[in-house]
């Protein structure tokens, strides 16, 4: 039986640039204080609901805010936790308008912002030549005015010109077909300044409006003749070294043709980590609950500790002052732990995602509930967060497989070796059925 059976069409080419051998496992040395949280106790469900709940994964994670805690990084002990996203949306303060074209309030807000830059810059300039103040002062003058026009009068004039209000205008605008792409999403007032420590008590605040306490999107896409498990977890804030309101991490299961377990999958920022399914805690009769260590802050998933620390590599989305762009940066660290049993265990609800929930017409009675995943705009004000329909090209939503092949690093072993092994336990059940 080839790879083509499965409808994998693996070649060496795909394996470009990943390690022949994967790096070893890591001892656990964690140095967080972390409790468990596992699916509840749900038994009910249809449709594929009841797998997504026999192999939901158990999160290793900072316990939850408490009305006595401070902001989670970097010295507190508490983080935020996955919750529905109603959390957000039913808090957002503002909508505002980004750049999708340089015509209109859009090119004149880059262009005043633009020439403010470059007029600051030659203002130093200036001043450091030490010119006649009498030549300098209008240059200085009218470099203020400009800025001031930019800053007070263009850009928000831009931000505010046809721009909805609100979750509920919002709606109206994606019902109109163009998904939102132009529009950014806060919780925040246009003159709240978005701090940590604000988006902090605004969540304990939030609180009493999420009804469904910690909560985890699940989904079962077919992509490649592999089933696949998708557990999509929402987070209000990112309060690492980078500071974003809304994040979205993934787990995924990979299943073979009998429902078997192939491997794991899970998301560290826009990069991933994957293990073959015997590589991954808890390992064992009975046990079907992949383990996953959720890193303090940065909310990125790992499948052990490594000592507390794993080095990261952030593929980070920017914007500022309507200039959008990418960041790269290597070398930070996410920080992850152990579970303290005297911490407990707490639940999260799995929220079941219709396989039409993407495409779902805006007449259909449950548009209304899902509507966020057909938003193309940001999540957050500053940063590139994106529905999880909508990010990364989609690559995660529709092509788990592709995404696990060329974006995650193998911890434990190749994907061509996993695929190879389920080929063989393939073979021995065909062999069995056909004698």
């Amino acid at each position: 039986m080839s790879l083509s059976t499965l409808g994998l069409e693996m070649t060496p080419d795909t394996l470009l640039g990943r390690p022949d051998r994967a790096r070893q496992p890591v001892s656990k040395i964690g140095g967080l204080r972390c409790q468990i949280l596992r699916v509840d106790n749900d038994k009910g469900g249809i449709d594929d609901e009841p797998l997504l709940r026999k192999f939901a994964p158990e999160l290793v994670i900072l316990p939850d805010v408490s009305r006595r805690s401070g902001r989670p990084y970097p010295n507190g002990e508490h983080d935020y936790h996955p919750r529905a996203v109603d959390v957000y949306l039913n808090d957002i303060g503002t909508v505002r308008q980004v750049p999708s074209r340089l015509v209109g309030w859009g090119g004149a807000n880059v262009l005043f912002t633009g020439v403010s830059y470059i007029l600051a810059v030659a203002v130093g300039l200036v001043l450091l030549t030490e010119v006649e103040w009498r030549i300098a002062l209008p240059f200085v003058i009218f470099t203020a005015i400009w800025t001031a026009l930019a800053t007070f009068v263009v850009a928000p004039a831009f931000r505010v010109v046809g721009t909805p209000a609100d979750a509920a205008a919002l709606q109206d605008r994606i019902k109109e077909g163009d998904g939102g792409a132009a529009y950014a999403t806060t919780v925040f007032k246009p003159l709240g300044a978005g701090s940590p420590s604000m988006a902090w008590s605004k969540y304990r605040a939030a609180q009493g409006v999420d009804q469904v306490g910690q909560a985890i999107y699940g989904r079962v896409v077919v992509d490649q003749n592999v089933k696949v498990l998708q557990y999509w977890l929402f987070y209000y804030y990112n309060d690492w070294w980078n500071q974003h309101e809304a994040d979205w991490e993934v787990v995924m299961v990979y299943l073979d043709r009998s429902d078997k377990p192939l491997a794991v999958a899970c998301s560290s920022h826009l990069g991933g980590t994957w293990r073959p399914w015997p590589a991954v805690e808890p390992v064992g009769p009975g046990e079907k609950h992949p383990t996953v260590y959720v890193a303090r802050g940065s909310h990125a998933l790992y499948f052990n500790t490594a000592e507390g620390v794993h080095d990261a590599v952030l593929h980070q989305p920017w914007a500022i002052l309507d200039f959008r762009g990418q960041l790269t940066v290597h070398g930070r660290q996410d920080k992850v732990g152990e579970p303290r049993p005297d911490l407990g265990t707490e639940n999260y609800k799995l929220i079941f995602i219709p396989d039409d929930a993407a495409k779902m017409k805006s007449s259909d009675p449950r548009w209304s509930k899902w509507w966020w995943l057909q938003f193309r705009g940001r999540w957050g004000s500053r940063d590139g967060i994106q529905s999880p329909s909508v990010q990364e090209g989609g690559i995660r939503w529709n092509r788990p497989v592709d995404w696990a092949a060329t974006q995650c690093e193998a911890d434990s072993a190749s994907w061509l070796e996993v695929i190879e092994a389920a080929n063989h336990r393939m073979e021995s059940i065909d062999e069995a059925v056909i004698e």
